[in-house]
């Protein structure tokens, strides 16, 4: 069931968000949430299209640098291959000495987008129309009952809605949000097909997603005893990976609840009575894929908060654990693919940082500068990742290739201390070798690790059906009770095939 339109409006509105449009009045608001819900459907139309367009245009793209790479046209192949990677994360400038047939093929692309455009702005011009026409008939009606007050408030609404007019999509808007298309439509199902997906991972997400709508709480937020900011966040990343906003998909209202709840409560207790922002991740990623203005201010904030000191509140700092370096490469990561401006100096500190805590030649990680030797096997599979996009290492990479073989051992290597660590490696060993891709990806780690993780997903009639939980000790042993960490954990490592494609692994620079 649809969040109350109402009830949205009122969150945004006590944590100081939206502009300050009139309240909305209670005789509106059923009128108001089919207007939200229609423009939402609308908007969902347009991004399907935009991103079916795309991944034709991709697959075209894919298809003709194996032919001129067949030909042995060396020039053609690098261009194709530059116009891949710019495709590829939603950038449509002009490229320089783009084949003839590729340009063509762009050109139809854009006329495509334009075509989606005036569709949708033909139809929310119309829609716009009739929910005028809904709020005069109420102004009239309130009038006629002697309830002048209310008339009036309801006037007051209908002059500010007539002024702002029906929303507009320019192609600025299409294209930001085409920078998170492989999460929709033909390009996310390619991704499936092609880095190893099945309909069994798929309805594994899905079910995951279920059982985590059912654990939000009344205030739209996650947690295990009572909602908390980082739960929250960490739950929202799952839905945002499968392709769900606010606006868009089957848990469209999950959503919207969730960021109502972050909202209203931005910031996270931590240590010593100091507060942390978060957020960093999910405003990045639901701007880049809805071009929502109010995510896009907050995505503003929260990067601007990473250069601020002390660092150890705002970013990290040479006693920052190697995960927290993480979490910040991967904001920037989405900042860029998003169009938002991000403190590069970030990038140059990660860096440095990463050198302090590699070990092995740079082939294995610690988790801070008190450890001399690494402790847990995901370390180096996290800190690898972190490595590709910060200094742009390539598969080929020494540090990489020595890596490879550690990673793939540590599956079959000695029970973790915690089963905890078990899954991490799952989770993080799955975006280390997608990011690789080839054999060791194709045949050596998914099929396994997939199995492995669909394996401990609570099944149909049970009571957590869709949970995940922590593998027992004995591989004999039942399973135990669901865990909301893990769930959303596993449920984003089964997301891998098409939460980022694999070019977006190589610099944030």
């Amino acid at each position: 069931m649809r969040i109350s339109v109402l009830l949205f409006v009122f969150i945004l509105s006590a944590a100081k968000t939206y502009s300050q449009e009139p309240a909305i009045p209670p005789q509106a608001s059923e009128a108001q949430q089919n207007y939200a819900t229609e423009i939402a459907d609308l908007e969902q139309t347009l991004d399907q299209t935009t991103s079916d367009a795309s991944a034709s245009y991709l697959k075209f793209l894919d298809g003709h640098i194996d032919t001129r790479q067949a030909a042995g046209d060396l020039d053609e192949v690098v261009a194709l291959r530059a116009e891949r990677q710019k495709a590829g994360k939603g950038d449509l400038s002009k490229s320089e000495k783009l084949p003839a047939a590729a340009a063509r093929q762009k050109q139809q692309l854009e006329a495509a987008i334009r075509r989606a455009q005036l569709l949708f702005a033909n139809k929310a011009k119309s829609t716009h129309g009739d929910f005028v026409r809904q709020l005069q008939e109420l102004e009239k009606t309130e009038t006629q009952a002697g309830h002048i007050d209310t008339a009036l408030s309801i006037k007051k609404y209908r002059q500010s809605i007539e002024k702002s007019g029906p929303p507009a999509k320019t192609m600025g808007d299409v294209i930001t949000n085409r920078s998170f298309s492989w999460r929709f439509g033909k390009e996310k199902e390619r991704l499936l097909e092609t880095e190893g997906g099945t309909k069994e991972s798929e309805l594994a997400v899905d079910l995951g997603l279920a059982w985590l709508a059912r654990q939000q709480r009344p205030d739209g937020g996650w947690g295990v005893r009572a909602s908390n900011p980082s739960t929250t966040s960490s739950v929202l990343e799952a839905y945002l990976g499968a392709g769900n906003t606010h606006r868009t998909g089957k848990y469209r209202s999950v959503v919207e609840r969730g960021l109502g709840y972050l909202f209203a409560n931005p910031e996270q207790n931590i240590a010593d009575g100091k507060k942390r922002i978060v957020g960093h991740l999910v405003y990045c990623e639901a701007y880049g894929m809805t071009g929502d203005p109010e995510l896009r201010r907050r995505a503003e904030l929260v990067l601007a908060s990473f250069t601020k000191a002390p660092v150890r509140d705002s970013g990290f700092d040479e006693n920052s654990p190697l995960t927290l370096i993480a979490v910040y490469v991967n904001v920037l990561r989405a900042a860029k693919l998003a169009g938002l401006e991000y403190p590069s100096d970030v990038v140059t500190r990660a860096g440095n940082y990463l050198d302090v805590l590699s070990r092995d030649e740079k082939s294995s990680f610690v988790w801070n500068k008190a450890e001399s030797n690494p402790v847990k096997a995901w370390y180096t599979p996290h800190g690898m990742v972190t490595r590709m996009l910060v200094n742009q290492w390539d598969a080929q990479h020494p540090a990489i290739q020595r890596a490879i073989p550690m990673v793939l051992e540590s599956l079959s290597g000695p029970t973790a201390s915690r089963r905890s660590d078990l899954l991490f490696l799952y989770s993080d060993g799955s975006e280390f070798f997608y990011a690789i891709g080839g054999p060791v990806w194709k045949e050596k780690w998914n099929p396994q690790v997939q199995e492995r993780i669909l394996q401990l997903q609570l099944p149909k009639g049970h009571p957590d059906a869709g949970a995940f939980v922590i593998p027992p000790d004995d591989p004999n042993a039942p399973l135990g009770n669901a865990s909301l960490d893990m769930t959303c954990l596993l449920v984003k490592t089964l997301e891998v095939y098409y939460r980022y494609p694999r070019e977006t692994y190589y610099g944030v620079r």
